[in-house]
């Protein structure tokens, strides 16, 4: 199957069986390596995209669903101004998850905040029960993600403070 869909900014043009999951895909055929097999159900974060601005197990993404779909993957995200924002609000607030799931924590993030301009809790809460790992629990995790938007609408109007 002939795939064309937009990864981390360039195009991809590939030929793949069209039930081979995405992240075999980003693994095998375009060496990404941010993402990794770990439950193969979707549950453990350890393969987590940024599908069209929305959290995706990539693992559970085949190879048919990708025609003309935006995927980000976590090294792509980190060379972003919008990282930046996450970055500093996860250190301002001193939420430091894992090695196992911050990249995951940092998508989901971004995930909340291209949903909801104002995240609330309640808003976020349905998105921290997509990892497993439980180094930080949730409560600091949405602070972090109020700060992160704070931050973000101040550099959107030019404002430091």
């Amino acid at each position: 199957m002939k795939l064309d869909f937009l990864l981390n900014g360039q195009n991809q043009y590939i030929d793949v069986p069209p039930g081979e999951t995405l992240l075999k895909i980003l693994r095998s055929n375009l060496g990404i390596k941010s993402v990794h097999s770990g439950c193969g159900e979707g549950h453990c974060g350890s393969c987590t995209v940024l599908m069209n601005d929305h959290l995706a197990a990539s693992c559970m993404i085949p190879a048919f669903h990708l025609k003309q779909k935006q995927i980000e993957t976590v090294e792509y995200f980190l060379t972003t101004d919008e990282f930046v924002d996450i970055e500093w609000a996860f250190l301002k607030t001193g939420f430091l998850p894992c090695k196992y799931c911050a990249g995951t924590k940092v998508l989901m993030a971004e995930a909340i905040l291209r949903e909801f301009e104002t995240p609330q809790e309640e808003d976020m809460r349905s998105y921290i029960t997509r990892t497993w790992c439980t180094c930080t629990a949730p409560g600091p995790f949405f602070k972090a993600v109020s700060e992160a938007s704070a931050r973000r609408k101040r550099r959107a109007h030019g404002t430091r403070r």
